[in-house]
């Protein structure tokens, strides 16, 4: 799990505005396991539970720090191809089913995606991949779907 003191930094980091962060660009490839070493999901395995008590925290501390702010929280989603693989399975469901009910508990606009992408997917055309080329992080196309969602949840 993330420790406390990392969670209540990144809390603190929010309450003063955010803070300029030195960035790195590193490429991979699909299939390269990849491990965050620094910042705050540095070595995160938490639970599903770990998970939803720290996404809770999270909006409750946004809506204090933002109380006008507008807070949508977009469903996690995986397809099956490239690196997704059964044995991520039933987990990220667990995980998804823990952010909709974060969501709902903090009375924000939930997105669901996993049934949007699930639906784009029936079919084989195109296939999941035009979507999420490694099952995880969407193309273009897959960014233009979310936002397309989101939007609709924004009424904008």
């Amino acid at each position: 799990p993330v420790p406390d003191s990392q969670i209540t930094g990144v809390q603190t980091n929010m309450a003063e505005g955010g803070q300029k962060k030195k960035t790195a660009r590193v490429t991979f490839e699909v299939g390269d396991n990849v491990r965050v070493i620094e910042g705050a999901c540095a070595n995160y395995a938490g639970t599903v539970q770990d998970y939803e008590r720290q996404f809770a925290a999270l909006l409750d501390e946004t809506r204090r720090a933002l109380p006008k702010t507008q807070i949508i929280v977009l469903e996690p989603f995986v397809l099956r191809c490239g690196a997704v693989s059964a044995r991520w399975f039933p987990e990220f469901d667990e995980r998804r089913a823990a952010a909709a009910r974060v969501a709902k508990q903090a009375k924000v606009t939930f997105v669901a995606l996993q049934s949007v992408f699930d639906q784009k997917t029936k079919s084989s055309r195109p296939p999941p991949e035009y979507w999420a080329a490694d099952g995880v992080h969407p193309t273009p196309a897959g960014h233009g779907l979310i936002a397309e969602q989101w939007r609709r949840a924004a009424h904008l």
